[in-house]
């Protein structure tokens, strides 16, 4: 029998039962010591919350864990404190990113055009540096899933003509949202169908 919580908070598109609601209040008061991003993991380990590719749903866990404190059902927590802006980085990397090489003609002379996933940590520290120095936003350490590409031509001699980072989908964008025209119950179905285009860099 789903539980309804307040006006019907539910996890994502998942109405919670007794038991898993059981389960959260139990682990969350035994282990109240814990910070509230290790609790999040933990319940989403014992609960089987993951994502299509396997990874934890740990940040909406985390926000759901608030919403459930917020709203008085778990008064054991200690509600966490607003942490402080992130500065920038200092340094990415040992050495400067190498400067681009401005090339010439069209981008038909560069096809066909491929995406390579970046695997290496070598390559994401470059990828890092990259964006660092040349975006306009510089970089930030992206949250959730993540997939960075360089964007290759066909002449394997020449430097990468782009990079791009994508990251999980946000939970809620209205002017997304409103585009698309969906609710809140297709919203978080299709949720995992969506990535965020975080920083293109050409």
């Amino acid at each position: 029998m789903p539980v309804v919580i307040g006006d019907g908070l539910a996890f994502g598109s998942h109405a919670l039962t007794d038991a898993e609601l059981g389960l959260i209040r139990q682990i969350t008061h035994e282990c109240a010591n814990l910070a509230w991003t290790e609790l999040a993991a933990t319940l989403c380990e014992l609960l089987e919350w993951r994502r299509p590719n396997g990874g934890l749903k740990s940040r909406e866990c985390y926000l759901f864990l608030r919403e459930l404190h917020r709203r008085g059902w778990l008064p054991w927590l200690t509600a966490p404190q607003p942490k402080t802006p992130r500065s920038p980085l200092a340094k990415l990397a040992p050495e400067p990113a190498p400067a681009p090489t401005l090339l010439a003609g069209s981008l038909g002379h560069y096809r066909p055009i491929q995406l390579e996933l970046i695997r290496s940590a070598e390559q994401r520290r470059l990828f890092r540096a990259y964006l660092d120095q040349y975006h306009y936003l510089g970089y930030r350490a992206p949250y959730g899933a993540q997939l960075r590409y360089w964007v290759r031509p066909a002449q394997a001699e020449l430097p990468p003509l782009a990079a791009l980072l994508f990251t999980s989908a946000a939970w809620r964008t209205a002017p997304r949202d409103s585009w698309i025209g969906w609710n809140d119950s297709m919203r978080q179905r299709n949720l995992p169908l969506v990535v965020n285009h975080s920083r293109p860099s050409a």
